[in-house]
């Protein structure tokens, strides 16, 4: 053995001396707790290595391999549908007076051109504002008639559907029309009209009463007719009554005419 080697030892024996010696049971404590902490940070050593993923400065342990991000959903596209037409293209029967009505017929259309002129043959500019308008006319009758007699009389009803305020400005008119024309000639026939108490229906009403002279078997005669205007919001219905073969009208049953023709033009809703 060299000299240096020599040396080396008896330094190492030297130290040894000077340290102090345990005594067994607490070499064997100390040792014991020695090895749960080696364990301990050996098992956070194997978490960290598995598991542990550094995100943001926190540690974020998961179950197993990352998993790749889900595709972004396809979108659809959410379309509405069109709202529907609130422009009528005809009036429909259920706006007009019905066979169970008038206790009489079923009404037929009426042409343009067949139609009873306006009350002194009056223009109303609020024939502009309308959208669509029909005429039809019908037979009417009381409830039970006696049998072998002809109906009560006709009725011919126009409905008409209007534009803005051309409803209103149509029974305005109308009104001033019956003010301005006390008689009306018509086919020979001379007729007085005035404005009558118009019956509580729809959100206004107006009334005529129209006394024509006219040729009967009898010889010369005043026979009384009535024209009723009834208005539901921007829809009018101008019903026209004359009695069978020119005969005057009831006015109770062209009073209750009205009011169910009031009706008719609500349900239908335009």
């Amino acid at each position: 053995m060299s000299t240096e080697l020599r040396e080396l030892f008896g330094a190492l024996s030297a130290d040894a001396d000077s340290v102090p010696v345990l005594a067994a049971e607490k070499l064997r404590s100390r040792a014991d707790r020695s090895g749960r902490t080696r364990t301990a940070l050996a098992m956070v050593a194997l978490v960290v290595v598995v598991g542990g993923v550094a995100a943001g400065g926190r540690w974020v342990f998961t179950a197993g391999p990352p998993t790749a991000p889900a595709p972004p959903a396809a979108s659809v596209a959410v379309t509405t549908p069109p709202a529907p037409s609130q422009t009528p293209q005809t009036v429909p029967d259920r706006a007009f007076l019905t066979a169970a009505d008038t206790n009489g017929s079923t009404p037929d259309t009426v042409p343009a051109d067949e139609r009873s002129p306006n009350l002194c043959g009056a223009r109303f500019a609020s024939n502009g504002a309308i959208r669509v308008t029909r005429t039809a006319r019908a037979m009417y009758d009381e409830r039970n008639p006696p049998p072998n007699r002809p109906p009560s009389g006709v009725v011919e009803q126009t409905v008409t559907a209007y534009r803005g305020a051309g409803a209103a400005d149509f029974v305005r008119e109308f009104r001033s029309v019956v003010g301005d024309c006390a008689r009306d000639k018509r086919d020979g026939q001379t007729c007085r009209q005035r404005l009558l108490d118009a019956p509580n229906v729809g959100d206004e009403a107006v009334l005529v009463e129209r006394r024509c002279v006219v040729q009967a078997p009898e010889g010369r005669a005043e026979r009384r007719y009535r024209v009723a205007v009834v208005r539901v919001a921007n829809r009018v219905t101008v019903l026209s009554f004359h009695g069978w073969e020119g005969a005057s009208v009831d006015p109770a049953q062209t009073q209750q005419l009205t009011r169910l023709a009031a009706q008719r033009l609500t349900g239908w809703g335009g």
